[in-house]
């Protein structure tokens, strides 16, 4: 166990620097316009592929040792088929339609699919707990990125850089000759779908409690583009994305290793499982309160060394946000309860919840105040759906804990 922490550990680092090296590239290498609006897209597609590929994710993580690796395969194959003709269609329609170009079409398109079909080999992965195949597929897929970038800088746009990221994650595919490439163009069979449909019960919900997760950290970009702060967004985003990489890079090393010895481990939920949930959260709790007390002392040194130093006026929200996102960290930590009991509608409602409260906050604040409006709603809101899924979570636990009496 120890060596996959560190092994997980590793893959995490290598996952968060490349993140600040892009991060750094594009500072320098795109104006604030195109800065704001590369993040933007970004986002947007990461919608997508939470939509698309998320519902994979949580089958593999889930079931794979509960119905066996050639079942979840098989199923895993006909879901990627369909969300390729879904995701190409509405590409088509997008562009059809006026909405976005053609070049954007085409980069949005690879982006959502190639980075769907890598991440689906890094669950495969997690699952097997073959962790230093993981450390070596992210350290190629960033060299990748990094070079394709550097190369093709002059005269780079969002565009650009959206389609250099896409092809990274093909080439990572393609150079370790890995199984997911295979795990397309499968035949449809209701039969599978009928077999399989207690998974789908279980992955719909988390993919919706997903695409709510994800929304809740990027909304108030799109609120501070809708109500006019552009100058600011740029800003705003270089330094959220420094703060957000310090708590997430130590919820990931834990949840990378953590989540799958659960789903391993337990079969239904007990008191152990809160035990183990507990330690986590304590491990994870401590780590990101000295990582936000470090920020407050080099936060400026941070946007210089990972930005440019025109973005050091808005440095201030670094840790404020790291401080909400420890309370995001935390409900994504404990909800594993439901996961365990296979109860993944609660878990939706939580999140739900949780989007709802983030999106009314956006609405009330942004406006008025801006990007430090921005910044009460991110905490705010974290802060509400974690008390949201404790109180569910001690409703949870009373039953169960009655129950073994």
């Amino acid at each position: 166990m120890l060596f996959n922490y560190i092994k997980s550990a590793l893959s995490k680092s290598i996952n968060v620097i490349y993140g600040l090296l892009l991060l750094k590239l594009l500072a320098k290498f795109l104006t604030r316009s195109d800065f704001s609006e590369y993040f933007i897209y970004y986002n947007a597609s990461l919608y997508f592929y939470t939509l698309f590929y998320t519902i994979q994710g949580s089958i593999i993580l889930r079931y794979f040792y509960l119905k066996g690796q050639d079942a979840i395969i098989s199923l895993v194959n006909m879901i990627n088929t369909i969300v390729l003709v879904i995701s190409c269609i509405i590409c088509i329609s997008l562009f059809s339609l006026g909405v976005i170009d053609w070049q954007l079409a085409i980069s949005l398109f690879l982006f959502v699919t190639l980075y769907g079909l890598f991440n689906s080999e890094i669950n495969y992965l997690r699952i097997l707990q073959k962790f230093d195949r993981v450390v070596y597929l992210y350290i190629f897929q960033m060299i990748v990125a990094i070079m394709g970038l550097v190369l093709f800088n002059n005269g780079l746009n969002f565009k650009g850089v959206l389609l250099i990221v896409a092809l990274s994650h093909l080439c990572a595919i393609l150079f370790f000759k890995l199984e997911a490439r295979h795990r397309v163009l499968k035949n449809i069979k209701v039969d599978l779908i009928k077999e399989n449909i207690d998974c789908l019960k279980y992955a719909i919900p988390i993919t919706i409690i997903a695409l709510a997760n994800f929304t809740l950290s990027s909304m108030d970009q799109f609120f501070l583009k809708f109500y006019g702060f552009e100058h600011e967004l740029s800003g705003y985003i270089a330094n959220y994305n420094i703060a957000e990489k310090s708590v997430v890079f130590v919820l990931s090393v834990i949840s990378l290793v953590f989540i799958p010895s659960v789903f391993k481990k337990y079969n239904k939920l007990t008191k152990d499982v809160y035990k183990d949930i507990g330690r986590a959260v304590g491990i994870f709790s401590a780590i990101s309160l000295v990582v936000v007390g470090i920020l407050f002392l080099v936060k400026d040194w941070l946007v210089i060394i990972f930005t440019d130093i025109e973005y050091v006026e808005y440095s201030w929200l670094i840790p404020f946000i790291a401080f909400g996102g420890v309370f995001l960290g935390i409900n994504s930590i404990i909800s594993e309860v439901f996961t365990v009991a296979k109860n993944t509608l609660m878990l939706m409602y939580c999140y739900i919840s949780g989007f709802i409260l983030n999106f009314i906050l956006n609405f009330v604040f942004i406006p008025n105040y801006g990007i430090k409006g921005a910044v009460i709603t991110t905490i705010c809101s974290y802060l509400g759906m974690m008390l949201i899924t404790l109180y569910r979570i001690k409703v949870e636990y009373n039953r169960i804990k009655n129950y073994e009496v």
